[in-house]
C-alpha cells in the first residue's frame, strides 16, 4: 500500500472544508474528515480504481461519500498526491496545474 500525501494547498481546501463544516454543525465538520479519511484510505488501498480526469489519463479522481467533494489525485512511485479537496461547485479541474508534470 502507498501512503497518500496532500499538497500543501489541497491541506488547506481541507482544513478550510472543516472550518466550513464546523462553523455550521460540528456533527457535520466530524463526518466530512472521516469521509475525507475514507476516500484516502480507498485510494491508498485501490489506487488505481478510480476513474483518470477527462484529457488527463495520469490524474485520478475519487469522490468523497455524503459530501460535494472530489479527491484527484497523481499516482507516484512511492506515493499518491492528492492535488486537491475539490468542492463540485468550483470550476472543473483548477486544480490541474498542481499536477507534477504541469509545474
Amino acid at each position: 500500500m502507498i501512503a497518500a500525501e496532500f499538497l500543501p494547498a489541497a491541506r488547506t481546501e481541507l482544513l478550510d472544508a472543516v472550518d466550513w463544516y464546523t462553523q455550521r454543525s460540528p456533527d457535520a465538520a466530524l463526518r466530512f474528515v472521516e469521509a475525507v479519511g475514507q476516500a484516502v484510505h480507498l485510494i491508498e488501498e485501490r489506487c488505481e480504481a478510480w476513474p483518470a480526469w477527462t484529457g488527463a489519463p495520469g490524474i485520478r479522481v475519487k469522490t468523497v461519500a455524503r459530501f460535494p467533494y472530489s479527491l484527484p489525485y497523481v499516482i507516484e512511485p512511492q506515493r499518491l498526491l492528492v492535488l486537491a479537496v475539490a468542492h463540485a461547485s468550483r470550476q472543473h479541474g483548477y486544480w490541474m496545474a498542481r499536477a507534477p508534470r504541469a509545474r
